[in-house]
């Protein structure tokens, strides 16, 4: 457990992030609202909080959090807000482009990686050279678990939302569909967005995009580009997260 913690720590290191960028768009802000879909243990909202937490002009940050997988344990990001005084939403529920209910696959051996409503990492190569990264000495067999899920539209959710200002989706290759459900939303509020790409490389070239061309019809500009490298390493995957920014 202590080897598998490190690496999880070191390639985080070596992960992209615009938190700077986007921290530095926020700091005239006095109220901010964060969207954090995908949100495992809080990582994102975190450093960003944590970016901002010198800025006296800052009167209050609102957090509203989506995590499907029940068994991550969010005690520590609940003393997190309790210390930075945050107002905090956390929902169980999926977010996508339908209200319905649909399955939802966990991949236990690497919950924050493998857990969507489309996984396509299941059958990747990637899985297949990351279970013997992480474990190299054992034959310990690639876990999944699909549970049903509640999935819901942001803009079913949150028709009444006066107030968004960045927009986080993480969810292993479900972004689109995630936005296509925020339309309404991202019109209205014109939040920042952070958003990311994960697929199989001989598609990734029509997701990105697809991508692009719904970001520019919303009304948004590219503003970073940043590709997980690690992800890449003797892989079938590609993942890439996005910066948009409104146009002004």
């Amino acid at each position: 457990m202590k080897y598998k913690n490190f690496l999880y720590k070191l390639l985080s290191r070596f992960s992209p992030n615009f938190n700077e960028e986007i921290s530095s768009l926020l700091y005239e802000k006095s109220d901010i609202t964060i969207f954090d879909i995908g949100f495992y243990k809080g990582s994102f909202t975190k450093d960003i909080v944590l970016r901002l937490s010198s800025n006296k002009n800052i009167k209050t940050i609102e957090v509203t959090s989506f995590e499907p997988n029940t068994s991550v344990n969010q005690n520590e990001f609940k003393n997190f807000a309790k210390k930075y005084k945050l107002i905090w939403n956390h929902y169980t529920n999926a977010v996508g482009n339908i209200n319905g209910y649909e399955d939802f696959t966990i991949l236990e051996n690497f919950p924050p990686s493998g857990s969507s409503l489309q996984n396509i990492l299941v059958d990747s190569l990637w899985l297949k050279t990351r279970k013997f990264l992480f474990s190299p000495f054992t034959n310990k067999k690639i876990n999944f678990k699909t549970v049903k899920v509640e999935v819901k539209k942001l803009d079913t959710m949150f028709a009444n939302q006066s107030k968004m200002d960045i927009l986080k989706i993480d969810v292993e290759g479900f972004s689109y569909e995630v936005l296509l459900g925020s339309i309404s939303l991202i019109k209205k509020l014109k939040p920042i967005i952070q958003v990311e790409v994960l697929s199989k490389k001989k598609n990734f070239n029509i997701q990105e995009k697809k991508l692009k061309t719904l970001m520019k019809e919303l009304g948004y500009l590219e503003s970073s580009k940043k590709k997980h490298f690690t992800t890449h390493w003797v892989s079938d995957i590609i993942c890439i997260d996005y910066l948009f920014v409104p146009f002004k």
